[in-house]
């Protein structure tokens, strides 16, 4: 996928992160029928992300969605308990420093249960208000092998998440899918635009 990217747009494996923009709302809670089909039909980043969170909201009481951006991932919009975009891209944490997230990202797998005593996860709790003796649950997207977005969900500042999680484990498959999707489109067309142009160079 990413040599996809260089041959058909001339730009490296940071084209993740070069979006500026994030979703236009905080996303709602959905079901999960509705949350799939919003997945299935997503024609941009953008509306991936706001079906993602949507999904996540019907099971956790807050979401924080995060960019992986080495050695840092970085908080991207959020929402729920006490959380917003402006609060979410606030958030940055070192994945080279012992944490969570240098777990999930390192081990490509979720984690689930209560923050560690490591700085990087006591200034994640003490960001978010969360409470040492409850837990959250961190959760990675994963694209072609490579971890390119993290999830955490918590039950709010005093709460604990749910001990199962499987059904959103199944419909989170469909983000990967949806971001290559998006991606293999935009490959078609820019592969498009270069026969049109040459075909242009070629009758003039």
């Amino acid at each position: 996928m990413i040599q996809l990217l260089r041959d058909y747009y001339g730009v490296d494996e940071r084209w993740r992160f070069d979006d500026t923009r994030r979703p236009a709302r905080v996303p709602e809670a959905a079901d999960a029928a509705t949350a799939a089909l919003r997945l299935d039909s997503a024609q941009t980043r953008d509306e991936v992300v706001e079906a993602l969170v949507g999904l996540c909201r019907r099971f956790f009481r807050r979401v924080v969605f995060f960019i992986v951006r080495e050695p840092w991932v970085l908080g991207w919009t959020g929402s729920g308990e006490g959380m917003d975009h402006a609060t979410a891209a606030e958030l940055r944490f070192a994945i080279d420093q012992p944490s969570v997230f240098q777990t999930v990202v390192r081990g490509k797998t979720v984690f689930i249960g209560r923050l560690g005593p490591e700085p990087e996860n006591q200034r994640l709790s003490k960001a978010l208000g969360k409470r040492a003796a409850t837990s959250a649950a961190v959760i990675p997207v994963v694209v072609k092998g490579r971890v390119v977005n993290l999830v955490y969900g918590d039950g709010g500042s005093s709460g604990n998440v749910r001990p199962n999680l499987g059904e959103l484990m199944v419909l989170l498959q469909r983000t990967s899918r949806a971001y290559l999707r998006i991606i293999r489109r935009r490959i078609a067309e820019a592969r498009d635009v270069a026969d049109g142009n040459r075909n242009e160079e070629v009758e003039e």
